[in-house]
């Protein structure tokens, strides 16, 4: 099988997932308890001054951190590299976009009873602007060791816990919102390699297989 039906392969599996999770944890009954539940279990996560410090590092200090640091390697990119960055801006708007216009236009059915908010929050628009910026940053980066990768996915990590943690969403916020990051990653990624980088960006996945679970291909290593 080509690397494009791959590509798409993934991508149709992504979108798949996106509307999964919807439908199991948004819609159905079951799914509503069982994230409502999943969200009282994360509470446990941020008891006492924690309960504080999980949504200020994944809410506000992180997404701030991550706006700097990207306007700073985009400043140095864009001369050599202008479609990269332009690529960058593209997935952090569309991703924050996306997510805004899905979260107000999705249904979130009440069932008759009360399960947490009575207003839909499917996506998390500030995960996904979040996990957008950390793909940002591993995109203009041109140089990926094995510890920048664990950073991004710690920092994955603390956005989500940021996010859920103070019942600002619920889980199936921020997986939704992973998904969607990913799907907009890998378009990008596929339609604009080879001219928003200086080498080849298929390339240089061969070399750091495994490493570049950001931007959807296997994981966190």
């Amino acid at each position: 099988m080509s690397a494009r039906r791959v590509s798409g392969a993934r991508q149709a599996l992504r979108w798949a997932a996106f509307g999964a999770v919807y439908l199991l944890l948004v819609v159905s009954p079951t799914g509503q308890e069982l994230d409502e539940w999943l969200l009282g279990l994360a509470q446990r996560l941020g008891p006492g001054p924690l309960a504080q410090l999980w949504p200020l590092l994944g809410r506000r200090v992180l997404p701030f951190g991550l706006v700097v640091l990207v306007l700073g390697l985009g400043a140095l990119r864009v001369r050599r590299h202008p479609w990269q960055v332009l690529r960058v801006g593209v997935l952090v708007g569309a991703s924050t976009g996306l997510s805004l216009l899905l979260k107000q236009s999705l249904p979130r059915p009440l069932h008759g009873r009360e399960l947490g908010y009575l207003t839909n929050t499917f996506p998390s628009t500030h995960a996904s602007a979040t996990l957008a910026l950390l793909v940002a940053v591993w995109w203009l980066c041109p140089r990926r060791p094995v510890w920048l990768t664990r950073l991004l996915c710690a920092a994955a990590g603390v956005a989500a816990l940021g996010n859920v943690v103070g019942h600002a969403h619920r889980p199936s916020d921020v997986l939704g919102s992973a998904l969607l990051v990913g799907v907009g990653a890998n378009t990008l990624r596929a339609a604009t390699s080879r001219r928003a980088s200086g080498y080849s960006d298929d390339a240089h996945d061969r070399s750091t297989e495994g490493r570049a679970g950001l931007t959807g291909k296997d994981g966190c290593a």
